[in-house]
């Protein structure tokens, strides 16, 4: 009998997962058809969004953002985002697998911190908020929620120092123990940039394009927008 019940237990988690899993799908969907229409544009930075194992998974997305504005102007940086299963009721998950100095990314481990995808979350907001979110995260970055203290600090008490260091890192850099590839736009491309542009463009392709390339409305435009 016990053996019975737990059989059934376990029926009801798989069911429940798979029910969560689907809502999450159809939600994500969604939210790449919105992006795609709006081009997640903004006045300061360039984005482009890609789903790395094409249509047959919507819950991972990869972004790269190229900010043609402030101290972080002439980079690109690879982020990977996670839809967990109760999204959105959930935020999505956040990495930046790029190596670089910012006050709100953590060189060890690549976590972002953005109050968007954490305590200020709310199910109606969308990967579009979280776009503007990244993207206003290099023109104005956050030192009150800061993962790494050294460029918080800087960032604090001397902003010409700050975007000299960071123009630094661009081309190369390095932190104690992390070495920051030189992630200028146009420098020498990374593995991952040349299976970017080697994937498929087509229906179901590896590096099918999401949403588009940004420029144009303000982000904060598109943010009031996408909290509807």
């Amino acid at each position: 009998m016990h053996g019975l019940l737990s059989s059934r237990g376990r029926t009801r988690s798989r069911g429940t997962n798979n029910f969560s899993r689907s809502v999450s799908e159809l939600r994500i969907k969604k939210d790449l058809d919105e992006l795609s229409f709006r081009r997640a544009h903004c006045d300061f930075a360039r984005t482009r969004v890609l789903l790395p194992r094409g249509k047959a998974d919507l819950l991972e997305l990869r972004l790269i953002i190229s900010p043609t504005k402030g101290a972080y102007k002439g980079g690109h940086f690879d982020f990977k985002l996670v839809i967990p299963p109760m999204y959105p009721y959930n935020a999505p998950e956040v990495w930046c697998t790029t190596k670089v100095f910012h006050p709100n990314i953590c060189l060890e481990t690549g976590r972002v911190f953005l109050a968007i995808v954490d305590d200020e979350w709310r199910p109606v907001m969308s990967v579009s908020s979280v776009v503007v979110g990244l993207q206003l995260m290099f023109l104005e970055p956050n030192p009150d929620s800061a993962i790494n203290p050294e460029a918080a600090r800087i960032f604090r008490t001397d902003s010409e120092l700050f975007a000299a260091q960071v123009q630094r890192s661009l081309a190369g850099a390095v932190y104690g123990e992390h070495v920051l590839p030189d992630h200028r736009i146009g420098a020498p491309s990374t593995d991952a940039d040349e299976g970017m542009r080697a994937a498929p463009r087509g229906p179901g392709g590896g590096g099918q394009p999401a949403g588009g390339e940004s420029g144009g409305a303000h982000a904060a435009e598109l943010a009031r927008r996408s909290a509807r």
